[in-house]
């Protein structure tokens, strides 16, 4: 599937789809979910049927659910290539990402 074709209302939902899926697959009521999450029922079927919600809310939703393995995509490390690794081994610089200085000044993002 090309997630980038889909639009953002078409991912919540899809989301959303997801949410209530696991939660069936448990056999949770939502109130249950709502409970131990520290939610609304309104929050969580809002959630569910694929409407804006807090990125704060699917954490607790998933946290409630013991879930939060879905997310583990954001947490994997970044891998090196073998061919940089072999090329560090070998003592050869590694090219690091040009930054752009103004005037003295560095510009380089935080991020």
């Amino acid at each position: 599937m090309d997630v980038y074709s889909l639009t953002d209302v078409t991912l919540l939902a899809m989301i959303g789809r997801k949410v209530k899926e696991t939660r069936l697959e448990q056999n949770i009521k939502q109130k249950d979910v709502a409970e131990n999450a520290g939610i609304s029922v309104f929050a969580l079927s809002s959630l569910e049927n694929g409407h804006n919600c807090s990125l704060m809310t699917l954490i607790q939703v998933l946290r409630a659910m013991n879930r939060l393995d879905l997310l583990e995509v954001f947490f994997q490390e970044r891998q090196i290539s073998p061919t940089a690794y072999a090329r560090i081994l070998d003592g050869e610089k590694v090219r690091e990402r040009a930054t752009k200085s103004v005037k003295g000044k560095n510009t380089e993002s935080e991020w």
